[in-house]
């Protein structure tokens, strides 16, 4: 009986840790030699910018700095229904163009150029956990600048260490791609 116990207890415990699911386009040419970039889709109050951007350079990434890729931001009159466009610019490096939507919506439009090959977009819920930053959900997507694709995507649910969500994350990246 205390044996049962204890392995409901055991199995409850690492059930409500969560595990990181990371899923990689098949036939994908993701590499770590194309430029990405990292980019927050919210706020980041915990600094998980940062730390993505440590970890993949740890495992051999090109990372491009946000702050770089974005160059440029130009202001743009209304445009009615929003636009994505692409194209080639120097060096091989792709651009990536995000228009708003009307006038009505935003006051003035931006455009945003990315001089990168992919991005990784992240998104999370998190609390303080008496010793470290923990997170309840982390979502994040690595896209293909060039074809507008998403060759990886990461999806954790539960109860863990940031970093530790982080850190699984990236090595599991790296371990499925070229």
């Amino acid at each position: 009986m205390k044996k049962l116990v204890l392995l409901v207890l055991l199995l409850f415990v690492l059930v409500s840790c969560g595990t990181v699911n990371v899923a990689i386009k098949p036939n994908t040419t993701f590499t770590k030699q194309g430029t990405i970039t990292v980019v927050v889709e919210s706020t980041d109050p915990i600094g998980v910018q940062g730390n993505l951007e440590h970890l993949l350079l740890e495992k051999g990434f090109e990372v491009v700095s946000q702050v770089v890729a974005e160059e440029k931001v130009k202001l743009q009159s209304e445009s009615e229904g929003g636009v994505l466009a692409k194209g080639k610019s120097n060096e091989d490096q792709y651009t990536a163009v995000v228009v708003g939507k009307s006038l009505s919506e935003q006051a003035v439009s931006r455009i945003r150029e990315l001089k990168s090959t992919y991005i990784l977009r992240f998104k999370y819920h998190s609390y303080w956990d008496v010793f470290y930053w923990a997170f309840t959900t982390f979502n994040a997507t690595v896209v293909d600048l060039r074809t507008g694709e998403v060759v990886a995507s990461v999806n954790f649910s539960g109860d863990r260490s940031a970093n530790s969500v982080l850190e699984e994350f990236i090595n599991k990246l790296t371990a499925t791609i070229k």
